[in-house]
């Protein structure tokens, strides 16, 4: 820098944005469709993941799984409060809507969603964490924290 003119200064700033601009294309320049590829999903039965997660929180308190006092342990709120924030969340996003998947399944609900959102936020987990018990994937898990 010391020692050198203005000109040159002005000549290794363009050189450093022109590099900066190159690799910030190639980052966010997204990559081509592969028409011939398919992609090979896992059934992971969205279905069973809903019924576990309304059997263990939110039928009927004397079918429950688990008592009412769990609920805030283990989400870190009342259950009242939950509830309010997944009614907000089906206003506030249509991600949060559910909806049918290509092959014309059913896709997760709005509770599935947030409970991932949730649980991840309560306990910094991964997304792939809750793949066992909610059914659902990793991609799917982050993008209900993202919303």
């Amino acid at each position: 820098m010391f020692g050198q003119s203005s000109a040159e200064m002005e000549d290794d700033e363009e050189a450093a944005v022109g590099v900066v601009l190159q690799l910030a294309s190639h980052i966010f320049d997204p990559q081509p469709r592969r028409s011939h590829k398919r992609r090979h999903g896992v059934d992971r039965d969205r279905v069973a993941g809903l019924s576990l997660l309304m059997k263990d929180y939110f039928v009927d308190e004397s079918q429950r799984t688990y008592s009412n006092e769990k609920f805030p342990r283990r989400f870190r709120m009342r259950r009242e409060l939950f509830l309010k924030l997944v009614d907000s969340a089906v206003e506030f996003s249509p991600f949060f809507h559910q909806r049918k998947d290509a092959v014309g399944k059913d896709g997760f609900t709005a509770i599935q969603k947030v409970t991932s959102a949730m649980r991840q936020l309560a306990y910094g987990g991964a997304p792939d964490q809750l793949d066992e018990y909610l059914c659902m994937s990793e991609q799917t898990s982050f993008e209900a924290l993202k919303q």
